[in-house]
């Protein structure tokens, strides 16, 4: 590794050589406003994100009235003290800590129950409204989303932004799981939807080393003095929140992962392991006593699907958890995370149709094995 003070090398507090091109290239690639490099992944992104809405809220359009007063009558005497922050229960940890170091109250919001797999998709623009007039709009810092979920589903990011941004409330949204849906034709990544920050984890579905992320600065609702206090902000956080000797090799493969995309070749690769992930959808939905999980959800919780994730439900067999221990035993396929009811598994760049025929092989043995006529 290259320590910071190395000459020509740059500094990621204080961006002006390499890394600060690097991160040019990865904003105009991704189609951001601006673009930090994360070498913490992407908890360090949306602890910096909420903790900057959170601060403009304050200092902004959402702070109190001086002296304690009231504003807008008894309404406002109803509003909790504070910055709120409308957001799933399902969030990441991140957002949870987010909340507790920002002193700022949540407003949990019920996301999609899907019973048949037992987890949560995404949440429903209609509920998201209610809940920020709930609160008085004025009284809150930022919305919340995660898209996509651990298992895949895609919540109406379009509709869900434009509720928010039509309150004059800012949007981030964890992406975690999906740095590679802007070079997609299809579903809507949250930079086109014109959320306002935008964290994704490009070690997960990218080619980054682990711990390796981006924040993107959207299109956003903010304008003026107070996107500009925005930027300031985040830019202050990241060199609170992450280390002051990064590594040379995170942030190198951040732009290696940038170059790559920024080409054919990983365009086509990204479009290869797409196409596999659907014919092993396709397969494993052919297997007796499996269900996978395809978009849209009856209740709109989910207009999407991550095209590089495959949800199994196993209820009808087995546990999810007893899937994924016996695929691991049997075929060495390792699921991405299980649940009782359903194991999600993770494709990407790196996978092989040797890897999708082992997985298809795989369920179709703990079908007959575990299955009603095994």
């Amino acid at each position: 590794d290259l320590p910071e003070d190395v000459e020509d090398l740059d500094s990621l507090r204080d961006p002006s050589g390499p890394i600060g091109e690097a991160q040019r290239l990865a904003a105009e690639l991704f189609g951001a406003r601006e673009t930090w490099f994360l070498c913490n992944g992407s908890s360090g992104g949306v602890l910096a994100s909420l903790l900057a809405c959170v601060k403009v809220h304050r200092t902004g359009r959402g702070s109190p009235p001086a002296g304690g007063g009231s504003e807008g009558g008894e309404e406002a005497s109803l509003r909790p003290a504070g910055s709120l922050v409308v957001l799933p229960r399902n969030s990441h940890v991140s957002s949870v800590n987010a909340l507790v170091l920002a002193g700022a109250t949540p407003r949990f919001v019920e996301p999609e129950w899907d019973a048949s797999l037992g987890v949560h998709h995404g949440l429903r623009a209609e509920d998201v409204a209610r809940e920020i007039d709930a609160c008085g709009a004025r009284s809150v810092a930022a919305v919340v989303l995660l898209s996509p979920t651990y298992f895949g589903a895609i919540p109406d990011l379009k509709a869900l932004v434009a509720a928010a941004h039509s309150r004059g409330v800012p949007v981030i949204v964890d992406e975690a799981h999906g740095a590679h849906l802007p070079f997609l034709p299809e579903p809507l990544g949250a930079l086109s939807a014109g959320a306002d920050l935008v964290v994704q984890s490009t070690h997960k579905t990218l080619t980054a080393l682990t711990q390796a992320s981006m924040l993107h600065l959207g299109a956003g609702c903010l304008e003026g003095e107070s996107l500009s206090e925005l930027q300031d902000a985040v830019s202050d956080l990241l060199n609170i929140l992450q280390s002051s000797s990064p590594s040379a090799l995170l942030l190198a493969s951040l732009d290696a992962a940038r170059w790559q995309q920024a080409r054919e070749e990983g365009r086509s690769l990204l479009a290869r392991a797409v196409l596999l992930a659907s014919k092993t959808r396709h397969l494993i939905k052919k297997i007796p006593g499996l269900h996978v999980l395809e978009a849209p959800s009856k209740s709109g919780g989910m207009v999407a699907m991550d095209p590089l994730r495959v949800t199994v439900g196993t209820a009808e067999i087995c546990s999810g958890d007893e899937a994924c221990l016996a695929i691991e035993e049997s075929h060495r396929v390792f699921a991405e995370v299980s649940e009782p009811r359903c194991i999600a598994m993770a494709f990407g760049i790196g996978t092989t149709p040797a890897d999708a025929a082992a997985l298809v092989r795989a369920l179709r043995q703990l079908s007959r094995t575990r299955g009603r006529g095994g």
